[in-house]
C-alpha cells in the first residue's frame, strides 16, 4: 500500500493464539519485549505509520499484577519508538490516559466508545481536556460524513480525520470545508478543549450547553478562535473572552459559520447566544480580533478552520492594515477571502497574484484572490485604507514528523526541524500551562531562552504551514 495507514490491534486468547503460546500473556496482552518486537516489526514492515491498541479497558486489559501494565505498554512503546511509528490508544480507562504521558510515541487517544455520533459529543468534549493535559491528541472514532457536527468536531480535534462512509455515499458538502483539494486537512493548532464555564456550570448543576474552543496562533499574541457549541439543550450560552484569554484590545468580530451572521464583541466581553437545539444541532463561531485599523480578518470562510495554517500561513495586524499570506495547492484556482471592517477597505496583493474588486455590505467584505498562471503560492494580500505588501515569501515545503527532533541539555529545550523552515514552537507543562512560545522564520532549529526549565516532562508543539506535531521531552 503506497499511502500511510493505521494498523488496528486487538487482543490475544490464551487458548488459541500462537503469540500466547510462545510468549505468555497477562490478561489479553503479552508483556515481553520480544513479543512486541515480533508483533510490531511486522506492522512497521507493511508501511503502517501508527499502531492502534484497542480494547484496553476490556478484553485487552492487562492482569492486575504489579508491573504488568508498565511492562506491556512500556515494551509496546519501546518497539514503536525503535520502528519510528506512533501509537493510538482506544477503549481506555483513566489509567491508560495517565500511562500515555510516559510514552512519546502515543500521540492520540479515542475519547468515546465505538462510533462517533451526536450522543457522545459531550463525552468527547470533556475527555479532550484529560487527553491534552497528558500531551495526547483527543481522537474521535469513525463517523458518517452526513453528520456535519461530527465533521466539525473531528476537524477541531486537530488529529486523524476518520470519515467512514460507504464508497460513493460520502457527503462532500460536509467534507470539503474540512479539506483542501489535495486532501490536506485545514485544522486548528491545538485540539478543541472545554471552556472554563463548561466545568463551572457542571459543578453548579446548571443545565447549560458545553462549549469547546481552539485557535490558530499567528504569533505576537494574535489568534483566530473557533468555538463549537453542540445543542445539548435549548438554553443560552456564553463564551467569555476575558476568562478564555482572548487578546482583543480593540474588540473582536464573531461570525456564526452556519447562519453566516455575525456580531461584534467588546474587548474582554462575552459572546452570548441561544443554541440551536435538536437532532444534529450545533452552533459554530469563528472569532477574529479587530486590528487597530478596524479590520478583523476571517480568512477563507469556505473552510471550517478559516485561518488554518494550511490556508493562512501568516497574519499580522498594524495601525494601518492587516497583512495575510495565503497558500493554495495546485488544484485550487482561486480563493475568496472575507472579513469585518468598520469602513470599506482597499486590497492589494503580491505580484504572483491578482485580486478582484472588494465587495462590502453590512460591514463585511469579500475579495477573490487568484494566483497568476504559472506562479507559485503563497501570496501576500493586505487590507486597509492604503495597504502595501512586502516581498513575496517562498512557498513552504512539506516536513515529515520523523525529520523533527526534540532534545534537552542543562534545562534548555531544542527543536531541530532538519532543514530551513517557517514554524512556531510552544512548550506546555503536562497540565496544559504554556511556558514559552516562539515564531521562527526561515530557521532550521529553535532553542528555549530565558529561565531554564525545571526537571520534568514537557509537551512540545511544533506547527508548520502544512501540519502540526506534538512531541514529549524529559528535562532531567
Amino acid at each position: 500500500v503506497k499511502i500511510p495507514f493505521v494498523t488496528h490491534h486487538r487482543w490475544y486468547e490464551a487458548s488459541c493464539s500462537p503469540i500466547a503460546t510462545k510468549y505468555g500473556l497477562s490478561g489479553g496482552l503479552p508483556i515481553k519485549y520480544t513479543a512486541w518486537k515480533e508483533i510490531i516489526s511486522g506492522v512497521a514492515d507493511t508501511g503502517s505509520i501508527c499502531f492502534e491498541q484497542d480494547w484496553l479497558q476490556h478484553t485487552a486489559q492487562v492482569a492486575q499484577h504489579i508491573g504488568d501494565l508498565d511492562s506491556a505498554l512500556g515494551n509496546m512503546a519501546r518497539v514503536c519508538a525503535e520502528k519510528k511509528i506512533t501509537q493510538q490508544y482506544c477503549m481506555t480507562g483513566p489509567m491508560h490516559y495517565l500511562q500515555a504521558a510516559k510514552y512519546p510515541t502515543v500521540n492520540s487517544i479515542r475519547t468515546t466508545d465505538d462510533g462517533y455520533r451526536q450522543a457522545v459529543w459531550n463525552w468527547h468534549i470533556l475527555n479532550s481536556r484529560l487527553c491534552w493535559s497528558v500531551g495526547v491528541f483527543p481522537w474521535v472514532d469513525c463517523f458518517k460524513s452526513s453528520s456535519k457536527g461530527c465533521v466539525v468536531s473531528a476537524v477541531m480535534a486537530a488529529t486523524y480525520f476518520p470519515p467512514s462512509d460507504k464508497m460513493g455515499a460520502e457527503n462532500m458538502t460536509n467534507l470539503l470545508p474540512a479539506l483542501r483539494r489535495d486532501g490536506v486537512l485545514v485544522h486548528p493548532d491545538i485540539p478543541g478543549l472545554p471552556t472554563e464555564n463548561t466545568f463551572i456550570n457542571m459543578a453548579r448543576g446548571t443545565a447549560a450547553n458545553p462549549i469547546q474552543r481552539t485557535w490558530t496562533d499567528h504569533g505576537n499574541n494574535l489568534k483566530t478562535w473557533y468555538i463549537w457549541v453542540p445543542g445539548a439543550n435549548a438554553s443560552n450560552y456564553t463564551f467569555d473572552l476575558a476568562q478564555e484569554g482572548v487578546n482583543a484590545p480593540n474588540g473582536a468580530y464573531a461570525y456564526e459559520w452556519l447562519t453566516k451572521k455575525g456580531k461584534t464583541v467588546t474587548s474582554g466581553g462575552q459572546l452570548t447566544d441561544a443554541c440551536a437545539y435538536g437532532t444534529e444541532a450545533f452552533d459554530y463561531w469563528i472569532l477574529a480580533p479587530i486590528a487597530p485599523c478596524g479590520i478583523a480578518f476571517l480568512g477563507d470562510l469556505s473552510k471550517y478552520t478559516s485561518c488554518g495554517r494550511s490556508r493562512v500561513t501568516a497574519l499580522t495586524h498594524s495601525a494601518t492594515q492587516v497583512l495575510a499570506t495565503i497558500d493554495l495547492e495546485t488544484q485550487e484556482s482561486s480563493v475568496t477571502l472575507s472579513g469585518y471592517a468598520t469602513a470599506k477597505p482597499n486590497a492589494v496583493c503580491s505580484d504572483n497574484a491578482t485580486i478582484g474588486a472588494v465587495n462590502f455590505s453590512n460591514n463585511m467584505f469579500t475579495v477573490v484572490l487568484t494566483p497568476k498562471a504559472g506562479a507559485r503560492t503563497p501570496m501576500n494580500v493586505a487590507f486597509g485604507s492604503d495597504p502595501t505588501v512586502g516581498a513575496r515569501r517562498s512557498a513552504p515545503s512539506f516536513l515529515q514528523a520523523s525529520s523533527i527532533t526534540v532534545s534537552t541539555s542543562q534545562g534548555r529545550i531544542t527543536a531541530d526541524m532538519g532543514r530551513l523552515s517557517d514554524f512556531t514552537v510552544q512548550v506546555f507543562t503536562l497540565t496544559g500551562r504554556l511556558m514559552q512560545s516562539a515564531l521562527c522564520r526561515n530557521r532550521s532549529a529553535w532553542t528555549s531562552t530565558g529561565k531554564r526549565f525545571e526537571a520534568g516532562t514537557y509537551l512540545i508543539r511544533i506547527a508548520t504551514p502544512e501540519a502540526s506535531y506534538v512531541k514529549k521531552c524529559l528535562v532531567r
